[in-house]
């Protein structure tokens, strides 16, 4: 059972951090 929940939590993770460089793509700094 553990195995599922690392899994879905590695697989959050990665669809969180890609999230954020789609983001920072599609919102360039301006800084």
């Amino acid at each position: 059972m553990k195995k599922r929940i690392t899994l879905i939590v590695f697989s959050m993770l990665i669809i969180a951090a890609l999230y954020v460089l789609y983001c920072f793509n599609y919102i360039p700094h301006k800084k």
